[in-house]
C-alpha cells in the first residue's frame, strides 16, 4: 500500500461500530486523510467524485502519484461510480484498494469503463478463503449445488455458520436476550467448527483463522496476486 496518503471513501454512517476504515487507521504506516460518505442509493455521484478528484490532485501534487492511494469501502454502487469517473482527471492517477465485495466482481471486467479504470489503477481487493475445509464445508457445497445449481461462496459458509453459532449460543446461554448472547457467542465460537473452519473470533468479531487472497484484474480477468496467512500474519506470494 503506498505510504504518505490514503483517501478512504464510502465510509459507514456516523455512529457505526469500528470497521475496516478504523482498523486500517490503527495499523497504517502513513497518513490517512479524512474520507467522505455518500448515499449508496444515489444514481449521480458527480459531486462526490468531483470532491475526490480535487483532493487527489492536491495529494498527488504534494506527494507524487506513486505515494497516494484510495481505499474504497462500499458495495455494488461502485460500478456506477466508476462509470462516472471517466469524466475526471485525477481519480485514475493513483492506486485503488477495496474489499470482499469488489473482489471477483464480474461487472468490473465486463464493463469497458470499469475494466479500463481497474487495470489503470492496479485495483486490488481482498477476498476471504475458507480456513479449513471439512465435512461441514462439503455438506454446504452439496446442499447449494443440489438446490440452486451453483457453488458456495464465503458468504454462503458465513451465513450457514452464523445460524448454527447463534442457535448454539442460545442453547448454551439458555436465553435469547441480547446481552446474554453477546457474552455467550465468543465462548461458543471458541470451541466450534463450521463450514468456514474454526469459528474462533477476534475482538472485532471476525474469524481469527480466516485467510485472504489478494486479487487484481489483469488482461481482463481477476487473478490471485498473493495470500494472507493468519498464522504467520504475513503475505505469501
Amino acid at each position: 500500500c503506498p505510504k504518505n496518503s490514503l483517501l478512504p471513501i464510502g465510509l459507514p454512517p456516523a455512529g457505526s461500530p469500528p470497521g475496516i476504515r478504523d482498523t486500517l487507521a490503527g495499523i497504517y504506516d502513513g497518513t490517512i486523510v479524512d474520507g467522505f460518505r455518500y448515499n449508496p442509493d444515489a444514481i449521480d455521484f458527480s459531486a462526490e467524485i468531483s470532491l475526490l478528484d480535487e483532493q487527489l490532485g492536491e495529494l498527488v501534487d504534494e506527494h507524487g502519484a506513486d505515494k497516494v492511494g484510495v481505499l474504497y469501502v462500499g458495495t455494488d454502487e461502485f460500478l456506477l461510480m466508476v462509470q462516472q469517473m471517466r469524466f475526471y482527471e485525477n481519480v485514475d492517477d493513483v492506486r485503488w484498494f477495496s474489499t470482499n465485495t469488489q473482489a471477483s466482481s464480474i461487472e468490473l471486467v465486463q464493463d469497458d469503463d470499469a475494466l479500463a479504470f481497474t487495470e489503470t489503477t492496479m485495483f486490488t481487493a481482498t477476498r476471504q478463503q475458507v480456513g479449513t475445509a471439512n465435512h461441514i464445508t462439503a455438506y454446504v457445497d452439496m446442499l447449494l449445488n443440489d438446490t440452486y445449481g451453483r457453488n458456495a461462496s464465503p458468504y454462503s459458509y458465513a451465513a450457514y455458520d452464523s445460524v448454527w453459532l447463534l442457535g448454539s449460543a442460545i442453547l448454551q446461554a439458555g436465553s435469547t436476550e441480547t446481552d446474554d448472547l453477546v457474552g455467550a457467542i465468543p465462548l461458543v465460537a471458541e470451541r466450534m467448527i463450521g463450514a468456514s473452519g474454526p469459528l474462533r473470533l477476534t475482538d472485532g468479531g471476525d474469524l481469527a483463522h480466516a485467510s485472504y487472497v489478494v486479487m487484481q484484474i489483469r488482461n481482463g480477468e481477476w487473478v490471485q496476486d498473493a495470500t494472507y496467512d493468519p498464522i504467520t500474519q504475513s503475505i505469501v506470494r
